[in-house]
């Protein structure tokens, strides 16, 4: 059993009733992580992302969110 303190971050809707959770993860040796839980019906899928990855895929997300002609909420 590992000591990891875990802090839930919250939980968002996605399309096609898909959902996704995210918590952030700190364990004893310092390591943090973002850890990403992927729900479509009775299937999970969980990723575990370091510090450098989160911003790498943010700027992504970010650059695409803003390039779409989609609505914005």
């Amino acid at each position: 059993m590992t000591d990891e303190i875990v802090d839930d971050l919250g939980e968002l809707e996605l399309p096609f009733g898909r959902r996704v959770g995210l918590k952030g993860v700190k364990y004893p040796s310092g390591l943090e992580i973002l850890r990403l839980t992927f729900r479509e019906n009775r299937r999970f899928t969980v990723i575990d992302l370091d510090v450098n990855s989160v911003r790498n895929l943010a700027l992504r997300l970010n650059d695409w969110a803003h390039q779409t002609s989609g609505p914005a909420n």
